[in-house]
């Protein structure tokens, strides 16, 4: 084999190397770091209704203490805004902030409750400020999803930041690495897209061995479920970014076989 060639083989296998990293990190880059899509997973599993429902349910469960009706919480707190606070949740997480919020609204509303019924019935309670205070709490644990890893926000932050870079590195690597190829003349192309192809195969065979999306858990049932979903996203993305390379590979394997063959025919017709 001659050295440009073997110089050309060896380029195509860093050149494949650089297009699954740069794959692997678009697509965690359009899926986990974007928050769009995010958003948008939370609102196509109907998470919002959910935790509303959850919220609610963890508070009756608690009324259940107190000689009090259900009818008590009512209008405490609205579906619309239990999405605006998850989703300013989210939104801080991915700009890097702490999350803040106005638990004098909901605290406010309770208490007018606990007093219309006190006038209504002429009762007295006990406890109230306890009573209002965990009524509070549980609806900030419902909508704080993400509150076992609240302390790695600042990490996501830096990976997001640092993944738009690295892709961007990837990216003028493989177009400068591809540029190489074409210039040394070297018919290796099929060979990359074929090797690309293989190994984003079994990089994706590996990831979902390890992730096992059936049994997956976390946190809570509900955020499971979205998480499950984005995982199913990357695992279609992937599979479809598998299948193109691998038929692009064919192709142009075909066609550099075909213009071997061309070559060949037309030295001998030279040389005849």
């Amino acid at each position: 084999m001659k050295r440009k060639t073997l110089a050309g083989y060896l380029i195509g296998c860093v050149l494949a190397i650089l297009l699954v990293c740069y794959v692997l990190l678009s697509v965690i880059r359009t899926t986990i770091f974007n928050e769009t899509y995010v958003r948008k997973m939370f609102d196509e599993n109907n998470y919002y209704k959910l935790i509303y429902n959850k919220i609610l349910d963890n508070m009756e469960i608690y009324l259940e203490k107190f000689d009090v009706p259900k009818d008590i919480l009512d209008n405490i707190y609205t579906e619309n805004e239990v999405k605006n606070d998850i989703d300013n949740m989210i939104g801080s997480i991915f700009e890097n902030e702490k999350f803040k919020y106005d638990e004098q609204i909901i605290e406010n509303r309770i208490k007018g409750n606990i007093n219309k019924y006190i006038d209504e019935y002429n009762v007295k309670l006990n406890n109230i400020e306890k009573f209002v205070n965990e009524i509070v709490s549980i609806y900030k644990k419902g909508i704080n999803v993400f509150n076992v890893i609240e302390n790695f926000i600042d990490i996501f932050q830096k990976v997001g930041g640092l993944l738009g870079i690295i892709t961007t590195l990837l990216l003028v690597m493989s177009v400068i690495l591809f540029i190489s190829i074409i210039l040394i003349k070297v018919k290796c192309i099929g060979f990359t897209s074929l090797l690309t192809g293989i190994m984003l195969y079994i990089l994706k065979f590996g990831l979902f061995k390890v992730i096992n999306i059936n049994k997956l858990n976390i946190i809570t049932n509900e955020l499971t479920k979205v998480v499950k979903d984005i995982l199913e996203k990357i695992n279609s993305l992937l599979t479809t970014y598998t299948i193109v390379f691998l038929i692009l590979g064919i192709i142009f394997v075909l066609i550099e076989i075909l213009i071997i063959i061309r070559n060949r025919e037309t030295k001998k017709k030279i040389k005849n």
